[in-house]
């Protein structure tokens, strides 16, 4: 599953698995996809309790996702953990573990850089919950060159969805070149860009004028 499946159609695939992955070297898409997952399932802002893969031990989350609440034992256990890269190494065979058999009600979602497809523990999560891949589509095969389309369609979208922004099909490509292949960066001009729209409509000279000139000043 790739994150803009979820974040363009701004709806989940199904409910709410025990274990998801999001995967992939973009820190803005993981974090997103992460947000927009749990808001679409109508989870509480506070209900998720949040660990740095960095430094919390396998046992804390554990016993976060395995201990029932004494004042509501039937309420959903969340952990996130941020940063898990170094979580998966140092406790890669308890959480195959845990992947097999989850707990009753618990929710375990992990945000790693990397999780190869032809590990154990991603074919465990592959089949038990979902890994999402949270990194730029690109051309298929081997390319590793963005998909400028897909990119395109997302600016679009995101820019209506969080932005309140109608961009047209020509407007959203003066934003992808003058900005680049940057969700991150391409959401903080997007913002920008509200700040000067009327009715949600920019002229493309208004757009022209107000995106990228960091980077052209930069350069």
């Amino acid at each position: 599953m790739h994150c803009f499946d979820i974040l363009l159609a701004n709806k989940l695939p199904g409910e709410l698995p025990a274990v998801v992955v999001a995967f992939g070297d973009d820190a803005f898409l993981r974090k997103e996809t992460v947000a927009t997952a749990l808001a679409l399932a109508q989870v509480d802002h506070d209900a998720p309790r949040s660990f740095d893969g960095e430094e919390s031990p396998w046992i804390d989350v554990h016993d976060e996702l395995a201990t029932l609440s004494l004042f509501e034992p039937d309420a959903r256990r969340i952990a996130i953990v941020g940063n898990a890269d170094r979580l998966i190494k140092d406790s890669r065979p308890q959480l195959e573990k845990w992947c097999t058999a989850p707990a009753a009600n618990s929710l375990l979602i992990l945000q790693v850089t990397s999780l190869p497809s032809s590990t154990k523990l991603f074919k465990l999560v592959d089949k038990q919950g979902w890994c999402v891949a949270c990194s730029l589509p690109t051309g298929g095969g081997r390319s590793k060159t963005p998909n400028a389309s897909e990119i395109k369609k997302w600016i679009s979208t995101w820019a209506k969805s969080r932005h309140s922004l109608h961009l047209t099909g020509t407007q959203a490509t003066l934003v992808l070149d003058a900005v680049g292949a940057d969700c991150g960066l391409l959401h903080q001009e997007l913002a920008k860009l509200a700040l000067y729209a009327e009715q949600g409509k920019l002229s493309d000279a208004q757009i022209r004028a107000n995106v990228g000139s960091w980077r052209t000043r930069t350069m």
